[in-house]
Formats: C-alpha cells, sequence, structure tokens
C-alpha cells in the first residue's frame, strides 16, 4: 500500500508548499494508523507499571551476521532498483529508494531481533523524520534559485537540524506538561 501511495504521490505536481502540507498530513496519518506499543511516547494510556515489563531488558545482542546481513540486502535491493531504473525511469528510481529499500531492511532486522514492538516504535520514527526531511526539500525548492546551492544547503541543513531538535524538545517535555 506504502509503495502505491508513494507512485501515486510521484505523479503529483504541486507547487512547494502544497507539497509540504500534503507531506506534514500524510505523516500525521499515517502515524495515527500504528498500533499503540507498550512503553512508547504514542501510547500515553499505557500504565508505568506496565510499559517497565514490557520493556526490553538490557542492551540488545548484536549478533556477528547482523551488519553484513543488512549491508548484503541492501545491496540487493539497490541492484535490483539501480537495474530497474532504465526501464521505470530516474522519478521512480527515486520513488523506490528510500522506504521500499532502507525502511524494509530496517525494519526486517528490528522485527528480527526486538520483536513486533521493535519494529513498530522503529516505523513509528520514519513518519516523525518525514518532518525534517520534508522541511530540507521545502527550503531546497523555494532557495535554490534565489541564494544558490552552498547557500541554500546550509540555510536548509541548519533549519532541519532546529527544527529536528525542537520537535524533539517538545516530545521529550510533553510528558513533563501533562503533569504541570
Amino acid at each position: 500500500m506504502t509503495l502505491a501511495l508513494d507512485l501515486g504521490l510521484a505523479r503529483l505536481h504541486l507547487p512547494a508548499f502544497a507539497a509540504f502540507a500534503v507531506v506534514l498530513t500524510t505523516a500525521w496519518l499515517a502515524l495515527r494508523a500504528f498500533p499503540p506499543v507498550p512503553g512508547s511516547s504514542s501510547s500515553s494510556s499505557v500504565s508505568s507499571a506496565s510499559s517497565a515489563s514490557s520493556a526490553p531488558s538490557g542492551a540488545p545482542v548484536w549478533l556477528w551476521w547482523d551488519l553484513p546481513g543488512r549491508a548484503l540486502a541492501t545491496a540487493a535491493l539497490v541492484v535490483t532498483v539501480t537495474t530497474a531504473a532504465a526501464t521505470v525511469g530516474p522519478s521512480m528510481t527515486g520513488v523506490l529508494a528510500p522506504f521500499p529499500i532502507a525502511t524494509s531492511v530496517v525494519a526486517a532486522f528490528v522485527l528480527a531481533q526486538q520483536g513486533t514492538d521493535g519494529a513498530v516504535r522503529t516505523l513509528q520514527g520514519v513518519p516523525r523524520g518525514l518532518l525534517g526531511f520534508a522541511v530540507f526539500c521545502l527550503l531546497v525548492a523555494v532557495l535554490i534559485e534565489r541564494l544558490g546551492t552552498p547557500a541554500t544547503f546550509t540555510v536548509a541543513v541548519t533549519v532541519t537540524l532546529l527544527v529536528q531538535l525542537g520537535w524533539r524538545w517538545t516530545q521529550t517535555r510533553r510528558p513533563a506538561l501533562a503533569t504541570d
């Protein structure tokens, strides 16, 4: 379903601010579609006792083949997509790269190591991360012709970092604000 939405949205030609609004709305809707996970910040109805009992005990165990396995899985998907690039074109290749490749590899390995809750928490990070990516893309689209490449990328990276830090700060302050 995600791939179908990606392909459909890639065919839309919207002004930068309209596309930004679509991305933010889609990310917000995606976050609402995830099931609550015990112990995550998105499941506020879980008591502290139950979230402590469902938290993983200790640090995750990293198997010797984990990183090489991720690299091989990613390489296989990248080769598949780049091989198909001549047929599907650069736009569709760009649509296929971030989510089906990167997200599926990470989610599969987290699922194997941390179970369903870990995979859901990991996948919940994707729409949250889209905020910064969307801000970066919006700024590049709006500023590139006015400021040129070096200045645009400097502004876009700086603002993106500030937005992500601000978002993180509001998310960590949310429980404290609710008890005040």
